[in-house]
């Protein structure tokens, strides 16, 4: 830990150079505007720092303290028959370390406290992750080398043959076979296409374009279910797709009409609008990204792994709503999210879900993450269904997250609790301290800034009761460089200040259409606050913002 200390300290002194760029900009109003001449030499500054971390993040050596008994495991070299016991006795498989027949890690964890399993670098696991739920366990690396890869991928789909022409259109491609529900397609490793959430409706056994975003209230484009507007496969937007699978009946909750999809049973057709032609030869790499990535226990570290192509949550700890404790630290997750979670039958639209990591318990650290191309964002603090309902999981406060880059995903971090009765919920003590945000909302595509994105915004706040405890959150000396929707977003059934903000520098474009601060109801009532000096009325403070255009 006292590595990691210093690791927190260096990013902190980085963070003061930052600071020393920013002040050239800066005039005593918090707000500064620069002409197309200074906008080139301002982006690229923030750039290269941004950049710069990414690849100290990158090139981390393992430096990790292990705990009890240690196990290595290598996709190249090991066999699953051995022992585990040496780099020259490695298993191969994460099946191996998740079904453990011999018991010798539940053994070591009962009689040690704990223990530790370490993969080799320059190895990867195809759709072969962990799923070990025991407590008090080290994860990470030996060897030299990259990072080990976890990719679950289920295809790769960059072959012409595999894809045919719709008949009757020019641009609506269908893949060849059938396929689960999937979150997203990732294509040539750099950003995804869209999927296009529709609703099914297991009455009528058809499907409707779903509302965009949720129910808004005087929306036009809502309730599409009422207003009979089926979903129209020979009319998907550009670069995106659209997984024709009907869940199945069964998994009806009977009290709301929602229908839950998460075992992804039922398979469909993939149809696909790539309008350059056949994505076989458009794409050198289209990734067909399903299902769940690592799931851990209590108390766990997780340090020095990639995971990538996800259609749900990359890093969590879902089995046990109760679980605390977990660190995650100089990890890389790329291209996760937007995997159908359940079709509303009173919203008329369907959920999706998967951010990178998401541990539901008290005490999460993130550190010197490096979070690329999700879906839905980096990470969440987040109160889920079972424990809101049953009042088990009080307490989701004592949260780190420090030195980490989120880079071109759809939103950043997001504090959350879904239910309408959260009293005595404590999510207070929450540091998001000395990150730094690129391009966020545009997961779906580079070069997509402006563009219809569905950014929940870099720090996303929901507090649907009104009763939660959220008391010492600070969201401080953060560096955000563009982002196309809100920087903060407080979603909110009591008006309060539920955070603090200060010194946090922003660039912006002024065309982006974004919003410093948004601040909504549950009835959709909101309101903007566009300026440092607006957005210090609600909050008291915020940093400073430079427009580039």
């Amino acid at each position: 830990m006292k590595k990691l200390e210093k690791a927190i300290k260096f990013l902190t002194a980085v963070s003061v150079s930052v600071s020393c760029l920013i002040s050239i900009f800066y005039g005593e109003t918090g707000t500064v505007s620069v002409d197309a001449a200074q906008k080139s030499a301002v982006y690229q500054k923030y750039d290269k720092e941004i950049d710069k971390r990414v690849k100290a993040i990158k090139e981390h050596k393992t430096d990790i303290e292990t705990v009890g008994t240690v196990y290595y495991v290598s996709s190249s070299t090991g066999n699953d028959d051995n022992d585990g016991l040496s780099p020259e006795t490695a298993w191969k498989t994460c099946k191996r370390v998740n079904e453990d027949p011999n018991g010798v890690i539940y053994d070591g964890v009962k009689k040690n406290g704990g223990a530790t399993v370490l993969f080799k670098r320059g190895d990867t696991w195809k759709r072969d992750g962990i799923c070990l739920w025991y407590p008090n366990m080290v994860y990470s690396t030996y060897g030299t080398g990259a990072k080990p890869v976890f990719d679950f991928s289920l295809a790769d789909a960059a072959d012409p043959a595999k894809w045919t022409l719709k008949k009757g259109t020019k641009n609506i491609w269908i893949y060849k076979g059938k396929v689960p529900f999937l979150g997203s397609l990732t294509l040539n490793n750099k950003f995804s296409a869209d999927n296009y959430v529709g609703y099914y409706d297991y009455r009528t056994k058809k499907w409707y374009e779903s509302c965009p975003n949720g129910h808004y209230k005087d929306d036009k484009y809502c309730c599409n279910y009422k207003k009979k507007k089926y979903l129209n496969i020979n009319k998907l937007p550009s670069n995106s797709f659209f997984v024709d699978v009907r869940p199945s009946k069964k998994y009806l909750d009977k009290t709301s009409g929602d229908l839950y999809v998460y075992d992804c049973e039922q398979t469909g057709t993939l149809y696909f609008n790539c309008k350059k032609g056949n994505p076989g030869k458009v794409y050198k790499s289209i990734q067909l990204c399903q299902g769940w990535g690592l799931n851990f226990g209590n108390n766990c570290v997780i340090d020095d792994l990639v995971v990538k192509n996800t259609g749900n949550q990359a890093i969590a700890n879902m089995v046990d709503e109760n679980a605390k404790g977990c660190t995650l630290q100089n990890c890389e997750v790329y291209f996760c999210g937007d995997t159908y979670i359940s079709f509303s039958n009173s919203e008329h639209r369907g959920m999706v879900g998967g951010e990178c990591s998401g541990f539901h318990g008290p005490g999460a650290r993130y550190y010197n993450n490096y979070f690329y191309g999700s879906r839905e964002g980096g990470f969440t603090v987040e109160l889920g269904w079972t424990g809101a309902l049953t009042g088990e999981n009080k307490n989701l406060g004592d949260v780190r997250a420090n030195g980490n880059v989120f880079d071109k995903c759809d939103g950043g971090i997001g504090v959350i609790c879904f239910t309408e009765s959260a009293k005595g919920v404590d999510m207070s003590n929450i540091m998001i301290d000395n990150n730094y945000f690129r391009e966020i909302g545009c997961a779906h595509d580079a070069n997509s800034m402006g563009d219809d994105v569905h950014s929940l915004g870099i720090l996303h706040i929901w507090d649907h009761s009104g009763e939660i405890k959220m008391s010492q959150m600070v969201f401080s000396d953060n560096l955000i460089l563009y982002t196309d929707d809100r920087v903060i977003n407080l979603e909110q059934t009591k008006r309060r200040k539920m955070m603090t903000a200060k010194n946090n520098t922003v660039i912006l474009k002024k065309k982006s259409g974004m919003h410093l601060l948004r601040v909504s109801d549950w009835n959709w009532n909101e309101t903007y606050y566009d300026t440092v000096a607006k957005v210090k009325t609600y909050l008291g403070t915020f940093g400073k913002v430079i427009w580039v255009d």
